[in-house]
């Protein structure tokens, strides 16, 4: 009877990672379905795609945006098929979103038991971010489906097994996709080579030139990728300055610089693991506890998980790349690997306490942290076709819409690019508000029902920014969406 209770248990733990994955897909199906707004970013991306052709989109982009050549070749080619609207354009993306999940348990079955697995499988299927920009038309999604396919790879193919012709083929092309799919995929390429040397180093330095070689190949490809596209970008001001609170200080000297560092690492922490006291503290335990590990007991699976974060933030430090939450993505889940081989070592701990207060912990992070209520109700980022919807609502035209710089871009995008933008042809041609526009002057100015269209902010600071008075108008309605105001008045 036990051991029928025993493989009971197993079966029920084999397929658990497929229930989590389903639950997984079923969510992102839904946010997917929900088909909100393009937020700023997505219509830059957008404009991009709908301008250029082809060979065009492997020059650096227009409108402050930076994206891999083959990813956006990617969507430019469902574009070509599918128009110009939202889901077609988020469809790459998806996809993605839906294969990390897939690859996350190939990567997890290879270096975690099944009782520790489906923690951090859960997590990814469930968290915010994972589904955020698994459903939104960034390369952040992609970015990590090459994260995983690489480190997949590199635990599959055992360099002292396979041909060498063999091992030089499938990880240059590998490898030359991963740098034209993924800019970050340099830092995993670096765990990948640090992976195979270090096995090389210690059992048949005879293959170190195949090695080598392989390297030789993602070196040339990355300079000539980092000349053509991101040197100059890099530098760029606008970069610098909108990152600048998301790159580490090299060397701090004082305790604030210290404590910026210390945010900075906790915030893309909590991206991945969630940012409550207890998700912090316990997640970051098992981290450490799986660092000590594998330092002890898999010195090459440790330079493969961990060579990526140490090169990721040494270019944080020399403000090379950002730790902004979103833009190491494809770093969130080496950070949930790790996490899964932590709990698999904390649970191999002969104490019941320390076992269920271990799943009690677990427990309550994934309440505070998962976000399977969006399988039931609109997941809203900056729904500003709801403010496009109002002012029409309002009989509002052309002539009375005032829309404020930051929404200029998306203005354009549902009037001009959208395949349904006839719905909002009433408002094509709308006044678009420069950023250092005197609002008091322009209300003063208004004749008959007029609207202004603006981003974020509650409806105090909207009405103060805009400096609204009733001495100028018979009625002032703010109208507040998800990520915006519309204020209808009338003279």
């Amino acid at each position: 009877m036990k051991v029928r209770s025993r493989y009971t248990f197993d079966q029920f733990l084999a397929y658990i990672p497929y229930f989590t994955i389903g639950a997984g897909i079923v969510l992102r199906i839904a946010v997917f379905l929900s088909n909100r707004s393009l937020i700023l970013d997505e219509v830059n991306v957008a404009r991009n795609l709908f301008e250029r052709n082809m060979l065009a989109l492997a020059a650096p982009l227009n409108y402050h945006q930076f994206a891999p050549p083959l990813f956006l070749w990617s969507v430019k080619l469902v574009t070509l098929f599918f128009g110009f609207g939202e889901q077609s354009l988020r469809l790459f993306p998806f996809i993605s979103g839906i294969a990390s999940l897939w690859l996350m348990m190939l990567v997890l079955k290879r270096a975690v038991r099944l009782s520790a697995l489906w923690y951090p499988l859960l997590l990814m299927s469930s968290g915010y971010i994972y589904i955020r920009y698994g459903t939104e038309l960034k390369q952040y999604s992609s970015d990590v489906v090459i994260t995983l396919g690489l480190l997949w790879l590199a635990l599959k193919i055992d360099l002292l097994k396979v041909r060498p012709l063999t091992f030089v083929a499938i990880w240059s092309i590998a490898g030359s996709l991963a740098i034209w799919f993924s800019m970050p995929a340099v830092f995993v390429l670096a765990g990948v080579f640090g992976y195979y040397l270090s096995l090389l180093i210690r059992q048949d330095r005879s293959r170190t030139g195949i090695l080598l070689l392989v390297g030789a190949v993602w070196g040339a490809q990355f300079l000539l990728y980092y000349f053509l596209l991101l040197k100059n970008e890099i530098r760029s001001d606008y970069l610098q300055s909108w990152h600048k609170d998301y790159f580490l200080i090299a060397i701090p000297r004082t305790t604030e610089q210290f404590i910026h560092n210390l945010d900075v690492c906790n915030n893309f922490l909590g991206a991945a693991v969630g940012n409550t006291t207890i998700a912090t503290a316990f997640n970051l335990l098992l981290l450490v506890i799986a660092v000590i590990f594998l330092v002890r007991k898999n010195i090459p699976v440790a330079i493969l998980l961990l060579l990526p974060l140490v090169c990721l933030l040494g270019a944080a430090a020399f403000h090379k790349f950002t730790l902004l939450p979103r833009v190491v993505l494809f770093i969130l889940p080496v950070i949930l690997i790790l996490v899964g081989i932590g709990l698999e070592q904390l649970l191999k701990v002969r104490s019941a306490v320390v076992r269920y207060s271990s799943l009690i912990i677990i427990a309550i992070c994934l309440v505070n942290f998962n976000n399977f209520q969006y399988i039931f109700k609109p997941f809203e980022v900056e729904e500003f076709k709801k403010g496009f919807d109002i002012a029409q609502q309002e009989r509002i035209n052309a002539r009375h819409f005032y829309v404020s710089d930051l929404i200029t871009p998306i203005y354009f995008y549902y009037t001009n690019i959208h395949p349904n933008r006839d719905k909002w042809k009433d408002l094509a041609g709308a006044n678009q508000l420069a950023w250092n526009t005197n609002y008091d002057s322009l209300v003063q100015a208004f004749t008959g029902k007029s609207a202004v269209l603006y981003e974020g902010g509650d409806e105090t600071s909207f009405n103060n920014e805009l400096a609204i008075d009733h001495k100028y108008c018979k009625t002032v309605v703010v109208k507040p969406f998800e990520g915006g105001r519309i204020c209808i008045l009338t003279k």
